[in-house]
């Protein structure tokens, strides 16, 4: 069937990519640029779309056909006649949860309802679907459970980037095949040479959101700057290496930005002559520069501890969200490991006496651990190209006919049905 496959097909294969992209987060970029180095290498010529927040910027950054995922009418007719054409529908990495407003109460429709009703459309319409090294976060509604359940059901494969996520698809009552692969972003980040010497911190801190885009607990994220900006004062007391304070994202979009976060730290500091505030996030090759020399890296956004596993640097994470608790259990690195509520100066001081007193064994086993990951991450798109292979994509008219359908139901029963198409 392969074999027939390959020779009816005399055009390039047609992927279509949906992720977090276009929001100025550097660890969603890096994780597209993954993708898309996955795909290109295993489907040559394929003709790549990106769904993004921002398609022009995506489009310069990554060199890739790209559309907006919101919109006007005409732009949802865009991105329906691009799955019409797509032989392949991939939701590209990243942490599928729910979001709620504050006061967790909202008379709208369900964001993940809508968002992976993208991916039910496609199922539906015969195009392959497949989620790509994802990860499974916070459910928190009803409509946000039973969508996603609908959705691992229903598409053609499933690969995780950590072992936790794979156990949250079993407990979401999904009992299919799930590979455990490793996130994108490893496929991308060059294997650096060991620095003679490493010196520093390198601090890469978030606003800590759970249920939305504010802060759950405020007392306790408080309590947490508090922590960190005396533990910079006594590193630097001790030892007069710099502290260096990474965005990974700096535009002020969804009221989330690292530097508002950063400025707030630096402000609590009394040694703020040691401290080095970077105002726009780094491209790859400075980041890199960075994190190689440095001493130690703790951070909150989990492509900080990606990339400092990537490069052999000791870390410390800093766990907000259930992904960056399954990464560190994934990696090896549960005692480098803290909950938010046991973050303290104290605490972060005696992590990087450990890290450094044992920086060579540690360093080792980080670079196990990512060689490991890149293998890993490879077989992502393998799985892609196994399912192009072997399931042809429903013809256009087939396509067209489906969706003509759905929009009758649509009419018929306006409820639950649109809204799970939403945003298509």
């Amino acid at each position: 069937m392969q074999e027939s496959h390959r020779s009816a097909v005399h055009r390039p294969v047609r992927v279509t990519i949906i992720g977090s992209y276009g929001y100025g987060n550097f660890g969603d970029e890096m994780m597209l640029d993954g993708v898309l180095a996955g795909i290109r290498s295993t489907m040559t010529g394929a003709r790549v779309t990106v769904i993004s927040g921002n398609s022009k910027e995506t489009s310069k950054l990554h060199g890739v056909r790209s559309l907006d995922r919101g919109g006007s009418t005409l732009a949802r007719l865009r991105r329906y006649w691009d799955l019409v054409k797509s032989d392949l529908f991939v939701v590209g990495g990243g942490n599928i949860r729910d979001q709620l407003p504050r006061g967790n109460q909202s008379s709208r429709p369900n964001a993940l309802s809508s968002w992976l009703g993208q991916v039910l459309l496609a199922h539906e319409m015969g195009v392959p679907t497949m989620c790509y090294g994802i990860s499974i976060g916070h459910i928190l509604t009803p409509q946000g459970g039973a969508v996603l359940k609908d959705c691992l059901a229903k598409v053609d494969a499933i690969s995780v980037r950590d072992s936790a996520s794979a156990a949250r698809v079993s407990e979401l009552g999904v009992e299919r095949e799930v590979s455990v692969t490793a996130d994108a972003a490893f496929s991308v980040i060059p294997k650096p040479r060991r620095p003679t010497a490493r010196k520093g911190v390198v601090l890469c801190l978030r606003h800590w959101y759970e249920k939305g885009n504010y802060v759950e607990d405020e007392e306790a994220f408080n309590n947490m700057i508090v922590e960190v900006a005396a533990f910079c004062d006594s590193f630097f007391e001790e030892r007069h290496e710099p502290i260096l304070l990474v965005p990974f994202k700096a535009k002020e979009v969804d009221n989330d930005s690292d530097t508002v976060v950063h400025r707030e730290l630096l402000g609590t500091m009394r040694h703020k002559e040691g401290a080095r505030l970077l105002e726009q996030v780094p491209d790859l090759r400075q980041a890199l520069e960075f994190f190689v020399s440095a001493r130690l890296v703790v951070g909150m956004r989990l492509h900080s501890i990606i990339l400092a596993t990537a490069v052999g640097t000791p870390w410390v994470s800093i766990n907000y969200d259930p992904k960056v608790r399954a990464f560190a259990q994934y990696a090896g690195q549960n005692r480098f490991s803290l909950e938010v509520s046991q973050v303290s100066s104290q605490r972060l001081a005696e992590l990087t006496q450990i890290a450094t007193a044992d920086e060579g064994a540690i360093s080792s086993a980080l670079n196990l651990a990512s060689d490991k990951f890149r293998a890993l991450e490879r077989r992502n798109a393998e799985i892609a190209e196994r399912i192009v292979q072997a399931r042809p994509p429903a013809s256009t008219a087939q396509k067209v006919v489906v969706r003509s359908i759905k929009l009758i139901r649509y009419k018929v029963r306006p409820g639950k049905t649109a809204r799970l198409g939403e945003g298509a």
